[in-house]
């Protein structure tokens, strides 16, 4: 499994931005305007352990991730 990590400055909270990244609902696309809507499916969701099983994309591009903000570090 490949692991990516993101560094990213930003005047939001970590709250703020991990909510954004963590948001695998139906208005994905505000966020992602490459991930389309009407085909975003949550396979499963675990707000316990802080991951979710989705497959999103569009434009015929499509990946099926497991995201998982259990894991959360500042600064580095």
């Amino acid at each position: 499994m490949s692991t990516i990590s993101m560094k990213k400055t930003t005047t939001l909270t970590a709250e703020q931005y991990v909510a954004g990244l963590t948001d695998v609902g139906p208005v994905r696309s505000q966020t992602f305007s490459n991930s389309a809507d009407d085909a975003l499916e949550s396979h499963e969701i675990n707000t316990a352990e802080s991951w979710a099983d989705v497959t999103e994309g569009g434009g015929g591009a499509w990946e099926r991730l497991r995201h998982d903000w259990s894991e959360q570090r500042r600064g580095e």
